[in-house]
Order: structure tokens, then C-alpha cells, then sequence
């Protein structure tokens, strides 16, 4: 027996995918797609994790995009303006009136920072991933995020970043 809940009308079913049918595109996809489809010379795309990686390249990177030079002491400055320790103390990165929003106690914005500079990933199931890379090789002709990271970059290699 079936369990049905009067308050989840709008929901609809899982569609049955048949075969050669186009896959459906979630949020981040037709988002992205958008972006990638009217790249400009005037946008930066830039990846979280290659920015975590190696903050100090992006700060140049950006800095280079608009038309300015980032000597050491300006790299320097933004690796300590960026640090989550360093706004965790700074009280302009309070955000009192989003932790109200959210629900949040009045001293969320003191919590501490991870000791090991890591950052969590979510975990992705193998049935999932080989989805998420159709809809990759779907909207983008790329393989999967790599590729898709790739794609982009060549993209904005073209315009000359």
C-alpha cells in the first residue's frame, strides 16, 4: 500500500527516462548553461576548488581581470582579509540579520574555523555520478566536471585571460 500525503499534490513523479530521450536539467545545469552560453570577454569564471587550492594565483588572477598588479604585500593582504579566521574576529563579517533570518543563535558568527584547512565534500554515489555526468555530456559535450572546468577555461583562454 501506497502512502500518499494531501499535502504533496504539487509533487510530481520520477519520469521514466526512455532511451535517446533528453535528460532532465536541474537548477545548476540550465544556471550554468546560461552563463557558459553568453560568455563575454567582461566575465571571470573562476572554480572553488582551484581558488582553495591556490588562493594567492586567484587573488592575482582577479586582480590582473580588472586591470590592476597585485605586488607580495597585496597578495599577502588579501591571503589574511580571506582567511575565515581572521573574519570569524573581524566584526564586520558578523551577519547578525542573516543568523536571525536562518534561525541562528545571536553568536553564530563566532564559530571557529576547521584547524585543518580542509573543506567537506559532499559524498556522490556511483549511480548518481554516472547521471550527473550524463547530464554534463547532455547540456556541455564534456565527459564531467573536469571537462566541464576545462571547457570553460579554454573558453576564457580565447578571450585572452
Amino acid at each position: 500500500m501506497d502512502l500518499v500525503s494531501p499535502h504533496n499534490d504539487d509533487v510530481a513523479p520520477k519520469d521514466e527516462k526512455k532511451e535517446g530521450e533528453k535528460l532532465p536539467v536541474g537548477p545548476w545545469f540550465l544556471h550554468s548553461k546560461s552563463w557558459v552560453d553568453s560568455m563575454r570577454d567582461n566575465t571571470l569564471f573562476m572554480f572553488y576548488e582551484d581558488i582553495v587550492k591556490d588562493m594567492a594565483g586567484a587573488a592575482k588572477q582577479i586582480a590582473k581581470f580588472i586591470g590592476r598588479e597585485l605586488d607580495e604585500a597585496g597578495v599577502k593582504q588579501v591571503l589574511e582579509r580571506t582567511d575565515r579566521g581572521y573574519m570569524s574576529r573581524d566584526p564586520k563579517f558578523k551577519c547578525t540579520m542573516e543568523n536571525i533570518a536562518l534561525g541562528f543563535g545571536a553568536n553564530a558568527w563566532k564559530a571557529k574555523p576547521k584547524t585543518d584547512g580542509g573543506f567537506k565534500r559532499f559524498k556522490v554515489f556511483p549511480e548518481e555520478q554516472e547521471e550527473i555526468n550524463k547530464r554534463f555530456k547532455q547540456e556541455f559535450g564534456v565527459d564531467d566536471f573536469e571537462g566541464f572546468k576545462q571547457m570553460v577555461y579554454q573558453k576564457q583562454k580565447e578571450f585572452g585571460f
